[in-house]
């Protein structure tokens, strides 16, 4: 008896997870996978919602001699970014030739490219358009 009260809590347990899982993979809505969810992610996603962020698009090099990987650039990013908002998404592609370009994006503006030691000139404007687009859709 004691052993059917386990397996019983077990599975009321593993349902509703297995359940969110399938939900999360047919709709792609982060909200679905609440331990997977980061503030990144959920941004991304809300972007195409309702809700704005700034897009950092990353266009990678694909003949590139740095040693600088995709998760530094991503960790330098993050840390200059997340001091202006929390609202922001990073997302990399390949691109061809040796440069690394930042492009962020809000909306129809876009701010760059610029290379990784002056992304930084495109923050400002980018926080001021997130506010401005905010703002118009109130």
């Amino acid at each position: 008896m004691e052993g059917k009260r386990l397996v019983l809590a077990a599975i009321a347990l593993i349902v509703p997870a297995a359940g969110a899982k399938l939900a999360y993979h047919i709709t792609g809505d982060p909200y679905f996978q609440p331990l997977g969810l980061t503030q990144e992610r959920l941004a991304e996603f809300n972007q195409q919602s309702e809700f704005l962020a700034i897009g950092i698009h990353v266009a990678w090099g694909r003949d590139r001699t740095s040693e600088v990987t995709q998760a530094d650039l991503r960790e330098l990013i993050a840390s200059v970014v997340h001091r202006r908002t929390d609202d922001y998404y990073i997302r990399f592609h390949d691109a061809p030739g040796r440069d690394v370009e930042i492009t962020l994006v809000v909306g129809p503006n876009r701010y760059g490219p610029y290379p990784p030691a002056r992304f930084v000139d495109g923050i400002e404007p980018a926080v001021v358009a997130l506010r401005a687009t905010r703002q118009a859709r109130q």
